[in-house]
């Protein structure tokens, strides 16, 4: 007897969470914790697939209950969500809608499910999120010295330019040393590396954000292969890269410098050129910003 597929869509917010589990067939709440978490994942077996927008670390203790619990999951774009309800029909917005909406999503479009997260790719994960908060800190300290009145100001900008540059090469030589350790993550920065196009910027937001690029089943390869740039000038963004894999889609940074395609580590260069600096101070290397990509 064939088992049948039980869809649940889970609206996720900072303090509860709205489901709709085709099961059961109403909308309930419950509070994003863990003790509920547990309560709830409890309920379903592997042949449920729960389906939930991307919200960072507000969906991060769901995502932990259901890998414990080997229950199938997938985290979607809320743009490719809207998209799906705009095209049903459905223009309200509530929290119940969106989890009833979510359960419609997952049993017409069978979206991929996440990928086994393991702590190393969590670690780098965590390190990539923080190089663009940083890299984009400096893109803005940049524009303001470029906006400032009197010298003074601009050593000032220029000082906090450098520790943002120490600081992104001392996060940048950490992702480069842990890409090395583990055996799983090479092999599939140097696969990476080995696509025209993907620079070493790139390289790392791939590995960090979607593991899933390295088990891709044959039928997504030919969209993959169109999604490939014919030469090496720029990355494009992550999301055309899981749009066109037909995965699910989560919150990245777009971060993609131009570069040659290599095996070789993170490389890095001056940022803060054109600051006046006293002849004894150097500024820490970096990857090119925002603003010069």
């Amino acid at each position: 007897m064939p088992i049948t597929l039980r869809c649940v869509g889970i609206d996720v917010s900072k303090h509860h969470l709205d489901i709709f589990d085709e099961g059961i067939g109403v909308s309930e709440r419950v509070a994003n914790a863990p003790h509920a978490i547990t309560e709830l994942v409890a309920r379903w077996r592997c042949d449920a697939l729960v389906v939930f927008e991307a919200t960072g670390v507000y969906d991060l203790g769901l995502r932990e209950a259901l890998r414990a619990a080997g229950i199938r999951f997938a985290r979607i774009n809320p743009a490719r969500a809207r998209d799906f309800a705009r095209a049903s029909g459905q223009l309200a917005k509530t929290d119940p809608i969106d989890a009833r909406m979510l359960a419609a999503f997952a049993r017409a479009m069978r979206p991929a499910t996440e990928q086994v997260s393991t702590p190393a790719r969590n670690a780098l994960a965590r390190l990539a999120k923080r190089r663009d908060q940083l890299v984009l800190m400096r893109a803005q300290e940049k524009n303001r010295r470029s906006e400032a009145g009197d010298r003074a100001m601009v050593e000032r900008i220029c000082r906090l330019i450098e520790v943002l540059d120490h600081e992104i090469a001392e996060i940048e030589a950490d992702i480069s040393a842990l890409i090395k350790a583990e055996p799983e993550i090479s092999r599939d920065a140097q696969l990476m590396r080995s696509l025209p196009g993907v620079g070493p910027v790139a390289c790392m937001q791939l590995i960090a954000q979607m593991p899933e690029l390295g088990h891709v089943g044959r039928s997504r390869r030919p969209r993959l292969r169109a999604w490939l740039p014919s030469t090496s000038t720029a990355a494009p963004t992550a999301a055309s890269v899981r749009s066109a894999a037909g995965a699910s889609v989560s919150a990245m940074p777009s971060t993609w410098p131009p570069s040659t395609p290599s095996a070789a580590p993170i490389a890095s260069r001056p940022s803060t050129q054109g600051c006046d600096r006293p002849a004894n101070r150097q500024s820490s290397p970096s990857l090119p910003s925002p603003e010069s990509s």
